[in-house]
């Protein structure tokens, strides 16, 4: 499996596990989380002008209470 290097959602280690397979995360760091969820938010913004859909606000919300 390719890694993807973003952050992941909470359970979602679990869900990976419970298909068999073995999840590979990594905890961060206060400001390297800070980092990425910055980026998150870059990301979903950008979905969100380029789609228009507005799953994506619900992304950005998320993204914004996270931090």
């Amino acid at each position: 499996m390719t890694p993807k290097n973003k952050l992941i959602r909470d359970l979602i280690p679990e869900i990976i596990k419970s298909k068999g397979k073995i999840p590979d995360i990594k905890v961060l760091n206060d400001q390297d989380y800070k980092t990425e969820l910055d980026l998150k938010l870059q990301e979903e913004v950008k979905e969100y002008l380029t789609d228009d859909n507005c799953d994506e606000l619900a992304d950005i919300i998320e993204v914004i209470y996270a931090n």
